[in-house]
C-alpha cells in the first residue's frame, strides 16, 4: 500500500480506500474492513491490489520480488508484464528446458516448455549455474502456460499451434 501511495501521491489511507472501491467495483463486494472481513474476501482484495500494481506499472520498492505473498501467482504476472521474478527489472521470457543454439524460437511448439521471466543478469546466472541450482537457490519453478497465455505473450500464434497439432513435431519434450 505504501508503494502505491508513494507513487500516486495519495496517503496510505486514501490509497487503501481507492483500492477498496476498485475491488468492490470489480467484484460487487460490499464495503469491508480488513480487520473483520472473511479470509476469502481478504485474499481477493490482496490479489486485486497486486493485479492493479502490475497492470498500472506501479514500481515496487521491494528489495526482492519474493516479498510478495507466495499464494499469489507471481510468476504469471511477471511473465505477463515481463518483469524479472527475482529482482523486478525488465525481463525476457526464459524457456525450460533451454532452447538450444541453432533452434529458431519462432518455430517451436511452446506448449512443450515451461517458462519464467528473468532479467539478463538472472538469465545468465540460470544458464551458468544450471536450472536445478537456480530453482533451489531462488525457490522458484518455471510454469507451464496454457494456449491462450502462449498466444497472448506472442510465443506462438493460433495458426502455429494448429499446424503443430496437424502433425509437425517441432519443439522439445519436457516431462
Amino acid at each position: 500500500m505504501n508503494d502505491f501511495a508513494w507513487y500516486t501521491g495519495y496517503s496510505p489511507m486514501e490509497m487503501e480506500e481507492v483500492l477498496k472501491v476498485n475491488y468492490m467495483a470489480l467484484t460487487g463486494a460490499d464495503y469491508f474492513s480488513m480487520a473483520d472481513t472473511s479470509m476469502e474476501n481478504a485474499a481477493g482484495f490482496i490479489t486485486s491490489i497486486l493485479n492493479y500494481g502490475f497492470d498500472n506499472e506501479i514500481p515496487w520498492r521491494l528489495k526482492n520480488m519474493d516479498a510478495i505473498p507466495d499464494g499469489y501467482p507471481l510468476m504469471m504476472q511477471c511473465l505477463k508484464h515481463r518483469i524479472c521474478v527475482i529482482c523486478g527489472k525488465h525481463a525476457d521470457i526464459d524457456h525450460s528446458p533451454s532452447v538450444g543454439m541453432g533452434n529458431n524460437r519462432d518455430h517451436i511448439d511452446n506448449r512443450k516448455y515451461k517458462f519464467m521471466a528473468l532479467c539478463r543478469e538472472h538469465h545468465t546466472l540460470r544458464h551458468n549455474k544450471g536450472l536445478p541450482w537456480f530453482m533451489e537457490f531462488y525457490h522458484i519453478k518455471p510454469v507451464r502456460l496454457d494456449e491462450d497465455t502462449i498466444v497472448s505473450l506472442h510465443l506462438n500464434s493460433r495458426k502455429q499451434l494448429r499446424e503443430y497439432d496437424e502433425g509437425s513435431d517441432t519443439g522439445a519434450e519436457t516431462d
